[in-house]
């Protein structure tokens, strides 16, 4: 009775000697790596390329090495097999995680850090074994290091922000904060008596805003001929207050006024809401909507999404700093819950960080400079991505769920317009790939082509503006920024002439004075 009862004791003991502290490491590992597989397969947006799926075979391989010499492995004096492991798993990670986003990148490595760190210390050490107090001051002592070395980085990016570009100087000061001021309609406006710098590799501007937050001379008048609405292009981002287009028409249009109602970041729907609120008692004549289809699909889609999530507050906020509606967990969809609260409680706080910041900065430069690129007989430059217009191209489809809410917004604010006796007219303006591509053998999708239909169908008029862009560029012209996809002056300077031209062609027929 004796020996059977000492024996079942030992047998906890026999079965958990064969286990180090290692193996749970590479467990932590095996399931952070599949859990940015499954993440990756449920955003079918994000494509898979050739280096992504080297790491993910190299990550199996080293971990089918470990696994092989596992003892060894973890009672080596010179752990070169674990260190060897360590190095590739954290840049699988990397890899794996980054094009998802910087910020689950972030977390991802630093998790997997963390991990490999402790099994380090502990590699050599079997499970059933209990801590030491040596063990625990080194965990303590590596947990301290650690976290003074991150806190020294974030001081020292904070207090050392003036050696870097006004660019990169911009990202590392990213905050919600900046992103204007909320709205519970619109969902964001610009800060109002403001000025917004903004800079660029190539371009640095001073944005002024008036005091409804958009960019006017002040005081607006009683009532205006034309009311222009759109996203950043129709504010002028990244050029002077005289150089944004609706400037350039206010400034042939006169006596009729013209009030640009540009907000950053805006999508089809808020195009409407802005009009709504700010530009029909002002009775234009005529509503100018600039419309982007390189972005103003995805907008419609987010602005959506934002209002069915119910979380107010500043939309632009939640865009961009990832804050879902209320964190919930479900055992039906643990990818999903954990998903929505990594967005909701870890993100928002990522997103603060300069470190954090300097990553999303690297990230900028590492695709640029996979970027194609367009070579001016003057020696510049303009980077090109066709990879991202084809992803978008996918939104502009008839059917697809961000081409009808694009689409709708735009009927409904031609029916808005004709409240006061107003006409629509959609100006659909080109991207840099759009324009550029051509000139590189390339051939783009046709990114307004549904969108053309549509309006027709509905009586909408329109002016699209991607042949004449593509015929400047084609004589040389530089359009775009190099880096940025917003036009430069120039750019600006031809959507104004484009437009001008066809609003004096027909200002007859639109009410407008002469």
């Amino acid at each position: 009775m004796s020996t059977h009862i000492s024996s079942t004791r030992r047998l906890p003991r026999t079965r958990s000697r064969g286990l180090y502290y290692f193996d749970l490491v590479w467990i932590a590992a095996l399931l952070i790596v599949v859990a940015g597989w499954l993440l990756r397969i449920t955003r079918p947006h994000v494509s898979w390329n050739t280096r992504e799926l080297a790491a993910a075979i190299a990550f199996a391989a080293a971990l089918a090495g470990l696994l092989a010499v596992r003892p060894t492995a973890y009672t080596q004096r010179g752990p070169w097999i674990v260190l060897v492991f360590a190095a590739i798993a954290l840049a699988s990670t990397a890899l794996i995680f980054w094009p998802l986003d910087v910020a689950a990148a972030f977390i991802a490595c630093g998790v997997m850090s963390a991990a490999l760190l402790v099994g380090l210390v502990l590699r050599s050490k079997p499970l059933h074994e209990p801590l030491e107090r040596l063990d625990l001051f080194k965990l303590m002592a590596l947990a301290a290091s650690v976290g003074a070395s991150a806190v020294l980085a974030e001081l020292m990016l904070r207090v050392g922000i003036g050696a870097f570009s006004l660019e990169m100087q911009q990202v590392l000061q990213a905050d919600p904060r900046n992103y204007g001021v909320a709205h519970p309609y619109i969902g964001h406006l610009q800060k109002p008596d403001a000025t917004i710098v903004i800079s660029g590799r190539d371009f640095s501007a001073s944005h002024h805003t008036d005091r409804n937050g958009f960019r006017n001379p002040w005081p607006w008048p009683s009532q205006a001929g034309v009311v222009v609405v759109g996203d950043s292009v129709t504010f002028g981002y990244g050029v002077s207050d005289d150089e944004a287009w609706p400037a350039i028409l206010a400034a042939g249009l006169t006596p009729e006024r013209v009030i640009n109602l540009g907000l950053i970041g805006a999508g089809p729907q808020q195009y409407a809401r802005v009009y709504e609120t700010f530009g029909a008692g002002l009775r234009p004549k005529l509503v100018i909507v600039g419309f982007l289809a390189g972005n103003d699909f995805w907008d419609a889609d987010a602005f959506d999404n934002w209002i069915k999530s119910g979380t107010g507050g500043n939309y632009m906020v939640w865009r961009d700093f990832g804050r879902p509606p209320q964190p919930s967990v479900s055992l039906g969809d643990p990818l999903g819950s954990l998903d929505n609260l990594f967005r909701s409680h870890v993100s928002p706080l990522v997103h603060r960080s300069s470190i954090y910041n300097l990553l999303r900065g690297v990230r900028q430069v590492v695709e640029s400079r996979q970027s194609l690129v367009y070579r001016f007989p003057d020696g510049h430059q303009i980077q090109l991505s066709p990879a991202a217009l084809v992803d978008k191209a996918v939104a502009a489809q008839s059917g697809q769920r961000e081409f009808q809410l694009a689409s709708d917004a735009l009927v409904r604010l031609s029916a808005l317009a004709a409240q006061s006796n107003g006409r629509l007219l959609v100006v659909l303006q080109p991207g840099k790939e759009e324009v550029y591509l051509p000139l590189l053998g390339e051939q783009p999708a046709d990114t307004h082509r549904a969108l053309r239909d549509a309006l027709g169908a509905a009586g909408i008029e329109y002016l699209d503006l991607t042949p004449a862009f593509r015929q400047r560029a084609a004589n040389g012209a530089r359009l775009f920024f190099e880096v940025d996809g917003h036009p430069n002056a120039a750019g600006y300077a031809l959507i104004g002439e484009l437009v001008l031209a066809h609003v004096r062609e027909h200002r007859k027929r639109y009410g407008l004075a002469d």
